[in-house]
């Protein structure tokens, strides 16, 4: 074999070689490429389909876990992480009634604008029963962030019983009417749940949650010192807080309700609906803005 014949056969093999190790890199810089791409997706974009990221993820951060390809423990933890910050974004969106908290702060004031049913302190006749409009006219004011002078609530104390009174609805109402009541003042924009029975935690929930709370109460188990006569049959007070010692209230009962401390045990004992006039058999129940 000449010297050009064997260059010829050596630049033959070399370019070969080259040919094929290009070949190999391409498809392993490939695959190393999609790897890549499909792990990105599956940790940045995990809210698209949150059923299918649950199936590869775990709950703890030494677990490593596969759906056919290989998850590192950091990995696992990243996408935990990112569920765990969606379920925080599911319960920001206020008010809301449905989300149960894990933390309960240990006291908490919501900043809910205060009126008695007297405004100007004259208990006549509509004032002496005007509990549940006052309720109402405050918890309307705290979502709608207006003030309370005595002179406009006075006024709108007075529109909520002109209207209430075309209906024949009475001096008192239910839990029933009120949520109605509560429908028109405010104009449809937020709705009262009612809940029957509700339990401690779930007022501190709400509160927690910045929703105040209306409860309708045998208002003579309150033992308010500041009642006359020992206090109503039937009444209507906001709970805006709690602290160690029990919950903050604005009750309208008395012009010196604001921020009223009753026992946990006061309330939830003192809790009923009107149930037509038989206060005391009527079942525990709470209101709050909620879906």
């Amino acid at each position: 074999m000449t010297a050009s014949e064997k260059f010829f056969s050596f630049m033959c093999a070399f370019v070969l070689c080259c040919f094929t190790g290009g070949t190999v890199w391409f498809w392993y810089a490939f695959s190393l490429q999609k790897n890549n791409v499909h792990s990105r997706l599956s940790i940045h974009h995990p809210y698209k389909n949150l059923q299918a990221v649950s199936a590869f993820t775990s709950t703890t951060s030494d677990r490593v876990v596969s759906d056919g390809f290989a998850t590192s423990t950091h990995v696992v933890q990243e996408v935990v992480n990112l569920q765990k910050k969606d379920e925080v974004m599911l319960k920001k969106p206020a008010p809301s009634s449905t989300v149960v908290l894990e933390d309960i702060p240990e006291t908490i004031t919501l900043s809910v604008p205060f009126t008695s049913q007297a405004p100007e302190k004259n208990w006549d006749q509509p004032w002496q029963d005007a509990c549940e409009e006052a309720a109402v006219l405050m918890v309307d004011a705290y979502y709608k962030g207006y003030g309370l002078s005595p002179l406009f609530s006075k006024d709108e104390i007075q529109k909520m019983v002109d209207w209430e009174d075309q209906r024949g609805w009475g001096t008192s109402i239910s839990a029933k009417h009120l949520q109605g009541l509560y429908h028109h003042v405010s104009g449809g924009s937020h709705n009262l749940r009612i809940l029957e029975k509700p339990t401690i935690r779930e007022i501190k929930e709400q509160l927690s949650l910045g929703n105040p709370v209306i409860g309708l109460v045998y208002g003579k188990s309150l033992n308010n010192p500041y009642f006359s006569s020992g206090g109503p049959e039937y009444h209507a007070l906001v709970i805006i807080g709690f602290n160690e010692t029990g919950f903050l209230t604005h009750d309208p009962g008395t012009s010196r309700g604001k921020e009223f401390v009753y026992s946990f045990n006061t309330i939830m004992s003192s809790l009923h609906d009107w149930n037509g006039g038989d206060v005391l058999s009527g079942v525990p129940v709470v209101l709050f803005v909620g879906s």
